[in-house]
């Protein structure tokens, strides 16, 4: 079984998905890369999405989905189903990753058993330049605020146990 399966939700990405996966690509080997097509309809993005498909230079093993477009939360959601580790790391197709963010945050659920899902500091580009620092915190906390970025390692078992992303926000 894979130590960490990354679902990557995308949707007209074509300008990010490369950068995407190879950031992707320095989380080691015991890893399994789940990209889910929300349904993009940029030719350029479906022609980056069949290169990965097919290029078998690709040191770990790399799943599409294309599924009709039904928003982020259910593409998330349909990658997080078919992964196959207990950790998932989940990152949105125009997204990447700093160099230690895997093993760091990662760290942080290994010590803390207790602890469902861990992320960091975001930092944006493109039309905003900027360091969002989120909170954190408990459950309670995530009632009333997003604490926490797209971009997170989460436990299997938590997503099971809360029944997964709310596919009617869109």
């Amino acid at each position: 079984m894979k130590l960490l399966s990354f679902a990557v939700p995308c949707y007209n990405s074509a300008a990010y998905m490369k950068k995407c996966i190879e950031s992707l690509l320095k989380g080691g080997d015991d890893v399994e890369i789940i990209i889910v097509d929300d349904g993009s309809t940029d030719e350029t993005s479906m022609e980056v999405l069949e290169k990965i498909e097919t290029d078998r230079r690709l040191p770990v093993p790399i799943l599409i989905i294309r599924q009709p477009n039904s928003g982020v939360s259910a593409a998330r959601n349909t990658g997080i189903r078919e992964a196959k580790a207990p950790l998932i790391l989940v990152l949105d197709g125009d997204d990447g990753l700093a160099p230690s963010f895997i093993e760091e945050t990662g760290k942080l659920l290994e010590e803390n058993p207790s602890m469902a899902a861990a992320s960091s500091w975001l930092h944006t580009f493109g039309v905003l330049e900027a360091l969002v620092r989120p909170l954190g915190g408990t459950a309670k906390d995530f009632l009333s605020r997003n604490c926490c970025p797209a971009s997170h390692i989460l436990r299997r078992e938590a997503w099971e146990g809360c029944g997964g992303y709310d596919e009617t926000m869109r």
